[in-house]
């Protein structure tokens, strides 16, 4: 997925942390099984003083990854997007259980999550650096860093080359990221929008991770591409799991181009 996703995702993470404190939940130390702070960057963005430390050692063990999350806060941090939340009542009382709470939650945060790639200045500086770490991140081996040069070179015009973008993901993918199969089939979508088959193959790949995220994704697209056939068995499955497509078809429209066809 691309940084935005990921950056929605960690704001999620943080609005549930604060649910999870008014219950005394309480997070321990993370240095002892978080040496070099990728877990902490993951989940919870920024650049942790040891994470920084083993990007700029390639003796680290984890020297790949920590550049990649180090150059992904850079890039991060040089969008030109800003991220409002309107008002700060989300609707929460002291008496309701974590169950209420998310439940309140959920329609508020799915406004928040855009599809559309971050915004980008390519000539300021920031943007440059965070690059040029992602593509030193790549040469060090970091599937991460692979799939997202992918995404760059996919989603933005000013350095739109889906050739390249296509050698990125297939990189990343023969590395072992299920994941940037997601993303093969979005560009596949693109270079051969007629080919829904090869858009449906990358999809199955995803869906091999399985993460049910990625199940509903790989349903979502039999429901919109597949044969009579398939699309029954996609209607089946949400038929059975209706809360399943929350957020998502919105989601995969966008990337499809599915809203331009309406």
């Amino acid at each position: 997925m691309n940084l935005l996703i990921q950056f929605l995702v960690a704001c999620f993470i943080f609005l549930m942390a604060l649910i999870l404190s008014s219950c005394n939940f309480k997070n321990p130390d993370s240095n002892a099984s978080d040496p070099y702070g990728i877990i902490e960057a993951e989940e919870l963005g920024g650049q942790p003083d040891r994470l920084v430390k083993c990007s700029r050692n390639g003796e680290c063990p984890k020297y790949a990854e920590a550049l990649f999350w180090v150059a992904a806060d850079i890039l991060s941090e040089a969008s030109t997007e800003t991220l409002e939340i309107e008002g700060e009542n989300f609707g929460l009382t002291d008496d309701m259980s974590i169950e209420e709470m998310t439940e309140k939650l959920g329609p508020q945060l799915e406004n928040l999550f855009d599809a559309s790639p971050p915004e980008y200045d390519f000539s300021d500086t920031k943007f440059k650096r965070g690059f040029m770490m992602m593509e030193r991140a790549h040469n060090a081996g970091s599937i991460n860093a692979s799939n997202e040069l992918g995404l760059l070179y996919m989603e933005h015009d000013t350095i739109k080359n889906l050739a390249l973008a296509e050698v990125y993901l297939k990189q990343s993918l023969d590395k072992g990221d299920l994941i940037s199969a997601y993303n093969l089939a979005r560009l596949a979508s693109m270079q051969s929008p007629k080919d829904s088959r090869l858009t449906l193959k990358y999809l199955k790949i995803a869906s091999q991770t399985k993460d049910p995220y990625m199940i509903t994704i790989y349903m979502l697209g039999l429901g919109f591409f597949g044969t009579e056939d398939e699309k029954r068995i996609s209607l089946h499955y949400f038929e059975k799991n209706e809360g399943a497509i929350f957020g998502l078809e919105q989601e995969f429209r966008t990337h499809f181009g599915l809203n331009l066809l309406e």
